[in-house]
């Protein structure tokens, strides 16, 4: 019941409201988690938004490896010269990890590349608004 009290007062900061909404709990609790809530509420604001980007983010990156291959032919091409990047990605999540390995030509890579660059221009984005408020 704590944990719905101190929630609700974070969406609605008025303890008459919240006394009548849990009226079991005792009226100095609820004082006391409005005027917690009060006085922290930028840093819960702050700290919440974070939470909510990473929310849909399980996997986070913890390591790669990579290295560049020349394929000289194939099953049916008897000479060919296909330059390809094996990167392998360690990827946590919680205690786990997983490698996860693609081959990519010059073109996946430039792609992948360029998708990178765009993820991390939104990510400086998001940062800098987050700065601002």
């Amino acid at each position: 019941e704590l944990i719905d009290i101190f929630q609700q007062s974070c969406q609605n900061n008025d303890s008459k409201q919240l006394q009548t909404k849990f009226p079991k709990a005792p009226k100095e609790i609820i004082e006391s988690i409005v005027n917690v809530t009060k006085v922290r509420m930028q840093e819960l604001f702050d700290e919440s938004k974070k939470r909510s980007i990473l929310a849909g983010l399980p996997d986070s990156l913890q390591d790669f490896d990579w290295s560049l291959r020349l394929i000289m032919s194939s099953s049916q091409i008897q000479s060919v010269r296909i330059p390809v990047v094996l990167l392998t990605l360690t990827l946590k999540t919680g205690d786990n990890t997983n490698n996860i390995t693609l081959q990519l030509t010059k073109r996946e890579l430039n792609q992948l590349i360029e998708s990178l660059t765009n993820v991390q221009r939104v990510v400086k984005a998001l940062e800098r608004g987050m700065k601002q408020k």
